[in-house]
């Protein structure tokens, strides 16, 4: 059986993982994330890729970009 907090953060996901042209070079979307934390907040975020190899992964902007924890 799928716990709930999974369902939750899969729904979020798909509201936001639609893969989008955003120029002839770059694209965004075609993968999400979704965080939920002990608060019980949802932290969600979506690729960015170029043809330059610049962008970020989706995982990248919500434990980086939206909740500010640094990996090391």
């Amino acid at each position: 059986m799928i716990n709930k907090d999974f369902i939750r953060l899969i729904e979020e996901v798909k509201k936001l993982a639609i893969k989008r042209k955003l120029s002839e070079y770059a694209s965004c979307g075609h993968v999400g994330c979704a965080l939920l934390t002990k608060n019980g907040n949802i932290y969600t975020g979506i690729c960015i890729d170029s043809n330059c190899a610049l962008g970020n992964c989706a995982e990248y902007v919500v434990i980086f970009m939206k909740t500010g924890f640094l990996i090391h």
